[in-house]
């Protein structure tokens, strides 16, 4: 078979790929329209920031694994001409129609987090928080008669884990990135590229944003679980974004 009856056959298969992944284009639609409407109705304003920030950080984490993948490439096969081998490579790949017709995925993706992100922080708007009390009583319940934090602060109060466990916490959101571009792009993920992104699409909105409709608020400002927090902070350096700091 010669080479442009393999491309051929590539792009019969991207197109393929399109046309099975017009349902979740029009789920994905729809979600962003319900987000849309919602902002309207509570004249909450949606830039494209947010959209750039989410973009920027699938670059980094593209960055990130071109690095690692040109390393094991170039380990592998040992070219002699390094650069026009890794060129060559490359070039090659973002020109593969199955790349190509994944592309429209990639694009819902970066568009997708900033609207959810948004509509998450409207929530209490339109339903108050109501399951505080339950809550909080089975979180007992589990540690008769303990706040779960009480029972592990011993353990995980130390400054030092502490500090480890927020940066865990934050990076597991990188995952996200990682996880999404692997199964996007690469070949041996293209059975089950479309089963992940609708589970991405749907269980961050209905689960996300419908579970944190009912989810236990927390103030830190009158929490003592905070207030363990920022003593250990003072003693050792802990990350955490703006929106996550506790008050002094």
């Amino acid at each position: 078979m010669s080479a442009s009856d393999g491309n051929t056959g590539n792009w019969t298969r991207a197109q393929r790929l399109i046309v099975a992944d017009i349902p979740i284009y029009l789920i994905a639609a729809s979600l962003l329209a319900f987000c849309v409407a919602l902002f309207v109705a509570y004249d909450i304003a949606m830039g494209v920031g947010g959209i750039q920030s989410n973009f920027r950080l699938y670059a980094v984490s593209a960055a990130a694994m071109l690095v690692v993948d040109m390393t094991l490439l170039l380990a592998r096969h040992k070219p002699a001409s390094p650069i026009a081998f890794l060129i060559g490579t490359f070039r090659r790949r973002v020109r593969d129609p199955l790349f190509v017709a994944r592309l429209p995925l990639f694009a819902i993706a970066v568009v997708f987090m900033p609207f959810f992100s948004q509509l998450k922080s409207m929530i209490p708007l339109f339903n108050a928080f109501q399951w505080d009390p339950a809550f909080i009583a089975w979180d007992r319940a589990l540690f008769v008669g303990f706040d779960a934090w009480q029972v592990l602060q011993p353990v995980f109060g130390y400054p030092q884990i502490t500090a480890l466990l927020a940066v865990l916490y934050h990076a597991w959101m990188l995952l996200i990135y990682v996880g999404t571009l692997l199964l996007l792009f690469h070949p041996a993920a293209t059975s089950v590229a479309r089963q992940y992104f609708l589970g991405f699409i749907l269980i961050w909105t209905l689960i996300g944003g419908g579970w944190r409709r009912c989810s236990p608020r927390w103030d830190p400002a009158s929490s003592a679980r905070s207030s363990a927090i920022r003593r250990s902070t003072r003693r050792w350096p802990t990350f955490a974004p703006r929106t996550s700091r506790f008050p002094s």
